[in-house]
């Protein structure tokens, strides 16, 4: 939500929902390290870098999840999930849950 607050300009978002994944252990993942060279200026905005790295990522297929550092809160962790990997059925959504925006965040 914090990401969604520093790119959002206008009003409170409608008709969004927060939905809960359950990730069996075991699966496949990858934590992306900002200190590894190929990541060399992730946290500026639209950073070639990191897209490159993701773009890599998904292509190869190297694993389910990519864990990423988030821009916005740098001790926060994003989770970035791979549809076209073969462990992608394994995981499991949970209900939605419409999100709720305090107009006070956006005045």
């Amino acid at each position: 939500m914090i990401e969604t607050l520093v790119r959002w300009n206008g009003p409170p978002p409608g008709n969004q929902h927060f939905v809960r994944i359950r990730i069996p252990a075991g699966t496949s993942h990858e934590v992306a390290n900002p200190d590894a060279p190929e990541l060399e200026g992730w946290h500026l905005p639209d950073s070639p870098s990191a897209r490159r790295f993701g773009r890599r990522w998904y292509a190869e297929s190297r694993s389910a999840i990519l864990i990423v550092p988030s821009v916005v809160v740098r001790m926060e962790r994003n989770i970035v999930i791979n549809a076209s990997h073969p462990e992608f059925s394994q995981l499991t959504p949970d209900a939605e849950t419409p999100v709720w925006w305090d107009e006070r965040l956006f005045s």
